[in-house]
C-alpha cells in the first residue's frame, strides 16, 4: 500500500508538471502571435502612411516628394538666375508652373518664382550696402506687384493671410518717409521661405521630367507672342489711299479772310462728305449734276467762310 501511495504521489506531480509545461508552451505562442499581430499592425500603418503621401503628390500630378538633392539644386538654380535673364531651364520650369498653376488650381503659382528672385536680389542688395533710397523704392516695388497690386486680387503669391499680413506691415513700415532706423534685409524673409516650400514639390516634379538635348528653344513669352501678332496683322493690312483731294478755295469776296487751318479730322470729314456726294452725283443726269456740283461748291464756300470767320473773331 505503501508503494502504492509513492507511485500516485509520483504520478500527481508527474501531471501538473506537464500542465505546468504545456502552460508555459501557450503563454510562448501567445506572446508570439501577439508580436507578428503587433509588427504586421504597425507595418501596415507604415504602408498606410507611405501611400496616403505618394497618393496626396499623384493628386497633384505636377508634385513629386522633394529630397535633398532637389532642394540644393533648386536653391544653387535660383541662385545662378538672380542676374541677367532667366536661364533655358528656369524658363521651362516657369512654363511648368504655369501649367500647373490651372491643373493643380493653385492661383499665382507661377508668380512665386518672380517673387522669391525680387526678395533674393533685395537682400544682397542691402547686405551689399546700397542706397537707402534704392533700397526704399525696390521694397515699395516688390510690395506693390506681389503684396498689395493695383490688379485683383491684391496678393499675388501663395502664402498665407498671416505672412502675408506681417510682411506687407513690414515693408510699409520700411519704406514710409518717416521711418529712420536702419533698413532690414529680412523683411520678405518669411514670404520668402513659404513660396520656396509651395515650389519645391514642383521643382522635384520638374526635374523628373527635364531631360535636355541640347535642342531646346528659349519658349516664347504671352507679352512676346501677342507683339508678334500684332506686327503681322499690321503687315497684312490695307494700305491707306495716298491720294486725297482738297477742297477748293473759295473765291475772295473782300471779307476779311486772313488764313484757312486744315487738321486730320477735318480732312476726313472732308472726304467722307465729298465721296457721299459724288457717289449721289452719279446717279443723276448731266443737267443735274451740273447743279448738284454748284450746290456742293456752293455749301463748301460757306463752310470754309463761317471757318474763316470765326478765326478771324477769335
Amino acid at each position: 500500500s505503501t508503494v502504492r501511495m509513492g507511485r500516485g504521489i509520483a504520478a500527481i506531480s508527474d501531471a501538473a508538471a506537464s500542465k505546468r509545461k504545456h502552460r508555459k508552451r501557450l503563454s510562448r505562442v501567445r506572446q508570439k502571435k501577439e508580436t507578428n499581430n503587433a509588427s504586421n499592425s504597425s507595418s501596415n500603418m507604415l504602408d498606410a502612411s507611405n501611400a496616403s503621401s505618394v497618393l496626396a503628390y499623384s493628386k497633384a500630378t505636377g508634385k513629386a516628394p522633394p529630397t535633398k538633392e532637389d532642394k540644393v539644386e533648386f536653391l544653387v538654380a535660383l541662385e545662378k538666375n538672380l542676374s541677367g535673364p532667366l536661364s533655358l531651364q528656369m524658363l521651362y520650369f516657369y512654363r511648368y508652373l504655369m501649367q500647373y498653376a490651372v491643373q493643380d488650381k493653385v492661383p499665382h503659382l507661377d508668380k512665386n518664382l518672380f517673387f522669391y528672385v525680387e526678395a533674393q536680389k533685395y537682400k544682397e542688395f542691402a547686405l551689399g550696402g546700397c542706397d537707402e533710397e534704392f533700397l526704399k523704392r525696390k521694397i515699395h516695388v516688390i510690395s506693390s506687384i506681389f503684396l498689395e497690386s493695383v490688379f485683383p486680387p491684391p496678393l499675388q503669391i501663395t502664402v498665407s493671410n498671416d505672412v502675408h499680413q506681417r510682411t506687407l506691415r513690414n515693408a510699409q513700415k520700411f519704406y514710409s518717409p518717416k521711418f529712420k532706423e536702419e533698413i532690414s534685409p529680412t523683411i520678405f524673409d518669411e514670404a520668402q521661405f513659404a513660396v520656396f516650400k509651395e515650389m519645391l514639390p514642383y521643382w522635384a516634379g520638374f526635374m523628373k521630367q527635364w531631360t535636355p538635348t541640347g535642342k531646346e528653344y528659349r519658349p516664347v513669352s504671352q507679352q512676346k507672342r501677342m507683339l508678334e501678332e500684332r506686327l503681322q496683322k499690321f503687315e497684312k493690312s490695307d494700305k491707306p489711299n495716298v491720294n486725297f483731294k482738297l477742297p477748293e478755295l473759295p473765291a475772295h469776296s473782300g471779307g476779311p479772310i486772313s488764313s484757312l487751318t486744315m487738321s486730320l479730322m477735318d480732312g476726313i470729314k472732308w472726304k467722307e462728305r465729298f465721296e457721299d456726294d459724288d457717289d449721289k452725283a452719279v446717279e443723276l443726269s448731266d443737267g443735274e449734276q451740273q447743279l448738284q456740283r454748284k450746290v456742293t461748291a456752293g455749301k463748301r464756300a460757306a463752310v470754309l467762310t463761317r471757318q474763316a470767320t470765326k478765326e478771324t473773331v477769335g
